[in-house]
């Protein structure tokens, strides 16, 4: 099963990342996906729509995928990305 083979994997249901430490990355090396993210909080629909505009653009125009994680949870995004329960799971 690696449909998902080097693709990005976005889990947008509210706390679905919220799991044990051992099924994230179980899912990213069984179907090869290069990264899967998400939140681990039931948050508000509207902010996290908004959030996942910024997410989105910052995975597509910055050059290495571990630069979005950075730059959205440093000074300027990273209360929101706390808030959030943002995270991302990569294949190794």
């Amino acid at each position: 099963m690696r449909k998902c083979r080097d693709r990005y994997v976005y889990l947008g249901s509210f706390g679905t990342l919220n799991t044990s430490r051992r099924v994230l990355p179980e899912f990213v090396n069984e179907t090869g996906a290069a990264l899967v993210w998400g939140y681990t909080r039931a948050v508000d629909w509207v902010e996290a729509s908004a959030f996942d505009i910024l997410l989105l653009t910052y995975l597509v125009t910055l050059k290495y995928r571990t630069g979005a994680e950075k730059y959205l949870r440093g000074k300027t995004f990273g209360t929101w990305s706390d808030h959030l329960g943002l995270k991302f799971v990569y294949r190794r």
